[in-house]
C-alpha cells in the first residue's frame, strides 16, 4: 500500500515540515508494509509560481486590471530580481547584512502578492493567506470557494507539479496534515481538485488545527466530509498502530453510515528519529540545512492558563531513544541546523542535546523554560560550546500578578539571572510577550516594558502578541476565575500572527504592509463560527486589548531600546532567521 503525506501552503518556508518527517518514519516504522511518501507542497508551491516565467504570465494578466502606477513598479521589480532574491536567500549572501536581507524578503513578498493580484478576495503575503471577507474560521464559504472558484496559481501548479507526481506515486491514499489556519484555503481547495481528479483515491485529513476540535461536537466538522474520506483526531505517533488502512480503503459508498471520524488513543511508544528523506534541504530559504526536531510531544510544564493544551500529559521521549535517534540523524545531516519544535524542551532533554552535539559542527535553537537548572553556568558553557545558538522564552509579562494568575511557574529575579548568563556566552535571547491579558492593567504593562529596558544588553529579540481567549483552555473553562466578565465571538481570526510588523495578534492579524485591518481601538463582533479558536473577553468592565493595543503603539514600539532591539527582527521569518542577525550574529 502506498500513502502520501501532503502538507499545503502557507507556513514558514525556512525548513521543511516536521511533523511529516516524523510521520513518515513512523509510519514506516510501525506499518512496513507501506510505502510513505512525504511531500512538501508548501515549498513546491512556492518555488513553482515564484519562476521568473511564471511571474512575467501573471505580471501580463496584472496589468491588464490597470493597477497604478506605484503597484506595477513594484510587480516589475519583484519580476527582475525574483530570481537573485531566491538564491540569496537559500544562501550566505542574502544574510550577510539586515539590509541586503530586507531588499530580498520584500522582493519574494512582492513577488507572492504578484502571483494572487487577480484575486483580491484573497489577503496574501509570506506570513498571511486567507479568503476575503470571511474569517479564517468560516468553514462554509471557505469550501464554497474552493470548490467553485477557478484559482490559476493553485490550478496551474496542481496540473504542473501535483497531478503528475500522484501519477508517479499512485497512491491508494492521500493524508492532509492540517496545522495553522494559513493552510484551510489551500487544503481545501486542493483537496476539491484532487476529489474530481482522482476520485478512488481516498482522501484523510488530521494535524494539530484538526486537533484543536478534538473536545468540540463533531457536527462542527461535518462540512469537511464533503472532500474528506476521514477525519482523524490524535498525535502524530499515536497513528502509526492505530489507523486500520486496509479498513479506511472501504469504499464510502458501502460503509456509508460508518462515522467518518477517526479518534486514537494517547498511548505512545517512544519517538522515532524524523526522516526527512523525501525533502530537498536546498529548496528552503535558509543559508544553512535546516531540520525541525521535537523531543517531546506536548508541554511537560502544561498549567499555563491561557493555553488550551494545559492539563493534558505530554509524552516525552526516553533519554536513550533521544540521544540514539539524535546521533543518527547527527551523521545523517552533518553541519546542519537544528530547530527543537517543543513547545519548551524539557531540561533533562536539553542535557542530553548538550551531550550529543558536543564537538559536531551542528547547531541548534530551542525553546526552554526559566528553570532553576539554566541559572548554572557550567551548563549554559555547555550549551553553548555544544551548538546552541539562541533560547526562545515565553516570558508573556514582567508583572508577578499577572504570571501568578495566569500560572506560568515564572520567577522574574532568576529569569534575568538567565538571560545574563545565556548572552555572557554569546546564546542569543529571543523573549515572547503576551499583552491583554485578563485584569491586565497599565502599571502591569509598564512592569514589562520596564524589563526590557532593565535587560535591554540581555534581550536580543522581542515578539509581542495581543491576546485573545483559547476556546478550551482553563481561562476560557472558567471565566469568573480569572477576571472575565464576558466572551464573544470574533469578528476577523486571520490565518498567521506575524506580519511585516512589530506587533503578532493571534486573531485579527495584519494586512500586507503590517497595520491592523480593523483598525486599533475596535472590536467587532459575530455570529460564532465552529471553526473559532479564540473568543474575545471582557475583563472588570474593560476590553483589555484595546487599551493593550494603545500602549503597545503609543508607549512601548515608540520606546528608543524596544525600538532598537525590534530593529533586528527579520520580518515574516521571525525567529527561523533571527539567529543569523542581532548584536551576536552567528
Amino acid at each position: 500500500m502506498k500513502i502520501m503525506l501532503i502538507t499545503l501552503p502557507f507556513f514558514n518556508p525556512a525548513e521543511p515540515p516536521g511533523q511529516l518527517a516524523l510521520l513518515k518514519s513512523l509510519w514506516q516504522q510501525e506499518q512496513p508494509e507501506c510505502t510513505v511518501i512525504a511531500f512538501d507542497a508548501n515549498i513546491d508551491f512556492l518555488n513553482y509560481v515564484l519562476r521568473g516565467d511564471y511571474l512575467r504570465e501573471r505580471l501580463a494578466a496584472f496589468s491588464a486590471t490597470k493597477p497604478s502606477a506605484r503597484q506595477l513598479t513594484r510587480a516589475r521589480r519583484a519580476c527582475l530580481q525574483i530570481e537573485r532574491a531566491q538564491a540569496a536567500l537559500g544562501s550566505a549572501e542574502g544574510y550577510r547584512s539586515l539590509g541586503r536581507y530586507l531588499a530580498f524578503v520584500n522582493c519574494l513578498n512582492d513577488a507572492l502578492r504578484l502571483v494572487f493580484a487577480t484575486h483580491p478576495e484573497l489577503a496574501i503575503s509570506l506570513s498571511n493567506f486567507r479568503l476575503l471577507p470571511f474569517a479564517a474560521v468560516d468553514l462554509a464559504n471557505n469550501l464554497r470557494f474552493a470548490s467553485q472558484s477557478p484559482y490559476p496559481p493553485f490550478d496551474d501548479w496542481c496540473t504542473g507539479r501535483l497531478f503528475p507526481k500522484i501519477e508517479q506515486h499512485r497512491p491508494e491514499i492521500i493524508a492532509f496534515s492540517l496545522t495553522y489556519l494559513s493552510q484551510l484555503f489551500p487544503t481545501l481547495l486542493v483537496a476539491a481538485r484532487l476529489k474530481a481528479r482522482f476520485p478512488k483515491i481516498v482522501r484523510i485529513i488530521g494535524g494539530g488545527l484538526i486537533n484543536c476540535y478534538r473536545s468540540r461536537p463533531r457536527q462542527s466538522l461535518s462540512l469537511l466530509g464533503a472532500l474528506f474520506d476521514w477525519i482523524i483526531f490524535g498525535r502524530a505517533k499515536e497513528l502509526g498502530s492505530a489507523i486500520p488502512w486496509s479498513w479506511l480503503l472501504r469504499p464510502r459508498k458501502i460503509a456509508a453510515k460508518i462515522n467518518p471520524f477517526l479518534e486514537t488513543s494517547d498511548l505512545m511508544p517512544d519517538l522515532p528519529a524524523p526522516d526527512y528523506g523525501d525533502f530537498d534541504l536546498s529548496s528552503y530559504f535558509s543559508p544553512v540545512p535546516t531540520l525541525p526536531y521535537a523531543t517531546s510531544l506536548g508541554c511537560y510544564w502544561s498549567r499555563c492558563a491561557f493555553c488550551p493544551d494545559a492539563g493534558r500529559s505530554p509524552h516525552i521521549s526516553g533519554s536513550r531513544e533521544l540521544a540514539r535517534n539524535l546521533k543518527k540523524t547527527l551523521l545523517s545531516y552533518p553541519g546542519a541546523l537544528f530547530h527543537f519544535t517543543d513547545p519548551a524542551v524539557p531540561p533533562t532533554n536539553m542535557e542530553i542535546i548538550a551531550d550529543v552535539f558536543a564537538g559536531q559542527g551542528a547547531s541548534y535553537y530551542s525553546f526552554v523554560r526559566f528553570e532553576s537548572c539554566f541559572e548554572d553556568a557550567a551548563l549554559i558553557r555547555r550549551l553553548s560550546s555544544s551548538g546552541c545558538r539562541m533560547l526562545q522564552f515565553g516570558l508573556e509579562s514582567a508583572s508577578e500578578r499577572l504570571l501568578s494568575l495566569s500560572q506560568k511557574g515564572i520567577d522574574l529575579r532568576r529569569a534575568e539571572r538567565i538571560l545574563a548568563l545565556s548572552a555572557q556566552e554569546k546564546i542569543l535571547n529571543y523573549v515572547y510577550l503576551l499583552f491583554g491579558l485578563p485584569s491586565e492593567t497599565e502599571q502591569d504593562r509598564n512592569q514589562s516594558l520596564e524589563f526590557i529596558i532593565r535587560n535591554h544588553h540581555t534581550v536580543h529579540f522581542i515578539n509581542p502578541s495581543l491576546m485573545n481567549l483559547p476556546i478550551g483552555s482553563p481561562m476560557e473553562r472558567e471565566p469568573e476565575r480569572f477576571f472575565i466578565d464576558q466572551t464573544y465571538e470574533l469578528a476577523t481570526e486571520l490565518a498567521t500572527a506575524n506580519g511585516s510588523g512589530g506587533l503578532a495578534d493571534e486573531d485579527d492579524g495584519e494586512d500586507q504592509e503590517g497595520k491592523s485591518q480593523a483598525g486599533p481601538h475596535q472590536e467587532a463582533k459575530r455570529a460564532g463560527s465552529p471553526f473559532s479558536l479564540y473568543k474575545g473577553f471582557i475583563s472588570q468592565g474593560e476590553n483589555t486589548r484595546v487599551s493593550a493595543r494603545r500602549f503597545l503603539e503609543k508607549v512601548f514600539f515608540p520606546h528608543p531600546l524596544v525600538a532598537s532591539i525590534m530593529r533586528h527582527d527579520p520580518p515574516f521569518f521571525r525567529a527561523a532567521h533571527a539567529l543569523f542577525f542581532g548584536p551576536l550574529k552567528w
